[in-house]
């Protein structure tokens, strides 16, 4: 399954990458900057790119590619390599490994919490010893090799 990727700026974004883009996105490549300021420019691009989240995942489903905004998923699962990824609307069934998953949102706030789930760290809204509440009050089991980790994470985020 290809890993894409939809980043997208508007004026109130103040993203590394998004700057970069409103600095250098005017410039006449052809005849105002050298090719080697252009090389060091897309490096940096490539660079911010890695690091900076994405708010849409393009997923294949049984009605064709869909885009599907990060901030909507609330957990992903999975049964062999169907993977289900429920969004706060609808959910969408689409193959492949939770791993494979876990990789295409590192950095977005999903954190494992057993062998078959995938959640949205801002979409919990209970966690107890070894169960979490989701935001629609979706009850799920936490594994015990990830409970140091979820504890870790919420000793992180605590004020």
């Amino acid at each position: 399954m290809p890993s894409h990727v939809v980043f997208s700026f508007d004026e109130n974004d103040n993203s590394p990458l998004a700057n970069l883009f409103n600095v250098f996105g005017k410039v006449d490549v052809g005849h105002n900057i050298s090719s080697s300021a252009y090389l060091a420019f897309l490096k940096a691009v490539l660079k911010l790119n890695q690091k900076y989240v994405p708010i849409q995942v393009l997923i294949r489903t049984y009605r064709g590619h869909e885009s599907v905004n990060v901030e909507d998923i609330v957990f992903i699962e999975v049964f062999h390599h169907t993977l289900v990824i429920h969004c706060e609307e609808e959910a969408y069934e689409t193959t492949g490994t939770l791993t494979q998953m876990e990789e295409r949102l590192r950095g977005c706030g999903f954190v494992r919490i057993n062998r078959h789930y995938l959640v949205s760290f801002n979409k919990i809204i209970r966690i107890s010893h070894n169960e979490i509440i989701m935001k629609k009050e979706q009850l799920l089991h936490v594994g015990k090799t990830y409970q140091k980790k979820i504890r870790a994470l919420i000793r992180q985020r605590s004020l």
